[in-house]
C-alpha cells in the first residue's frame, strides 16, 4: 500500500518504521529539520520536509487529486496540522485517513470526525484512560483492550498454579464452563507466543489473552487467577493534567458511590479541575508527600493511579 504519514515525532517515526518494515511505500512528512534527517538517514521511506497542512507540501507527498495513495496518517504533537491534513487528503481522494488528536474536545464527539470526513481519529490520552480504568475495574488484568464501545473486551490473565484450568485442554472449556462467553485467542508461554488450537493444554504461568464481555471479567478473573477484584471504595489519582482529569470524569460517570480524590501540586489547575468535576475531591500537594497520602486514605483505598 502507498502511505503517508504528517508527523516524524516519537508516533510518526514508529509507524513508518513498522509499514516501511511490513513493505508498504512509505512517505513521511516533517517540517522540523533535526526530525526529518533522522527519518532520511534511519528508515526506508521518501522525506517531504514542510508542515503537513500545508497543501503544497502534501502535493509532494503525493496528495493531489485522484491520488492513489491508501492512507494518511496524520500524528503531530499539533491536532489542527493533523486535522486539516486529513480533510485535504479526504479531498483529494485518499481512501482511509487517521488523526492523533490530543486535545479531548476533539473526540468528546464522534460527529467531530465524521463532518470532517475523518475516518478514525484517536486521542492516546482517552485510550490509555480506558486502559486504566479496565485494570482498575479487574485487578487482576496484565492488559486490557476495549471492544463494542467498551461493552467487551480483551483481558490479559495470568494462570494461577492453582488455577482449576492447569492441565485442561482449550476445547473442553466450553463443556466444564457452558455459561461462559469467553474465547482466548492468544497465549504468551515462556516469553513465546501461541494462536490457540483445540488441542493445546492450559499451563500454570500461562498468559491468556481473553475476549468477553465486561460482565464475565470478573468471573474470568476468578477462573484463571482463584481470587476475585473487590468492589471499587476509594482510588487516588496523582496529577492533575489531561490523562488524570480523564480517568477522573470516567469514574465519576462508571461508579456513583466511589471515593474519588486527585491531588496536583499546580493551584490553578487544581481549582478549574474542581470547576469542572462534580465528585472528585481535589487537592492541591505533593502526590509524593507520604503524610498527605496517609492522610488522605491511601492505605484503605482500593487504586492508586
Amino acid at each position: 500500500m502507498k502511505i503517508v504519514v504528517v508527523g516524524g515525532g516519537e508516533v510518526g517515526y514508529s509507524v513508518a518504521e513498522t509499514l516501511s518494515e511490513e513493505g508498504h511505500d512509505v512517505t513521511v512528512v516533517e517540517e522540523n529539520e533535526e526530525r526529518a534527517a533522522r527519518v532520511d538517514s534511519e528508515l526506508d521511506v521518501i522525506t517531504v520536509r514542510g508542515s503537513g497542512a500545508r497543501p503544497q507540501v502534501l502535493e509532494e507527498a503525493g496528495i493531489v487529486p485522484g491520488c492513489d495513495v491508501d492512507i494518511l496518517v496524520a500524528c503531530t504533537d499539533h491536532d489542527e496540522v493533523n486535522i486539516l491534513a486529513c480533510w485535504i487528503a479526504k479531498r483529494a481522494g485518499v481512501k482511509r485517513v487517521i488523526s492523533r488528536a490530543r486535545g479531548l474536545e476533539f473526540t468528546d464527539s464522534p460527529t467531530w470526525a465524521k463532518d470532517l470526513g475523518i475516518d478514525v481519529m484517536n486521542s492516546p490520552e482517552r485510550s490509555v484512560a480506558r486502559e486504566i480504568l479496565e485494570l482498575l475495574f479487574v485487578n487482576s488484568a496484565v492488559h486490557t483492550a476495549e471492544l463494542l464501545d467498551g461493552r467487551s473486551g480483551i483481558y490479559a490473565f495470568r494462570v494461577a498454579q492453582n488455577s482449576s484450568l492447569v492441565g485442561v485442554a482449550l476445547k473442553e472449556l466450553r463443556t466444564l464452563y457452558p455459561h461462559f462467553i469467553a474465547i482466548i485467542v492468544y497465549i504468551e508461554r515462556n516469553g513465546t507466543g501461541y494462536i490457540p488450537y483445540g488441542d493445546m493444554r492450559i499451563e500454570a504461568g500461562d498468559l491468556c489473552y481473553i475476549v468477553t464481555s465486561r460482565e464475565q471479567a470478573w468471573k474470568m478473573e476468578e477462573i484463571y487467577q482463584m481470587k476475585k477484584s473487590r468492589p471499587l471504595k476509594r482510588v487516588i489519582i496523582i496529577g492533575g493534567g489531561k490523562l488524570g482529569f480523564q480517568v477522573a470524569w470516567k469514574l465519576e460517570n462508571q461508579f456513583r458511590n466511589l471515593d474519588i480524590r486527585l491531588i496536583d501540586h499546580n493551584r490553578e489547575k487544581c481549582e478549574r479541575i474542581a470547576a469542572e468535576l462534580k465528585r472528585t475531591l481535589v487537592l492541591c500537594g505533593d502526590g509524593a508527600d507520604e503524610n498527605l497520602l496517609r492522610q488522605e486514605g491511601i492505605e484503605e483505598a482500593d487504586g492508586l493511579v
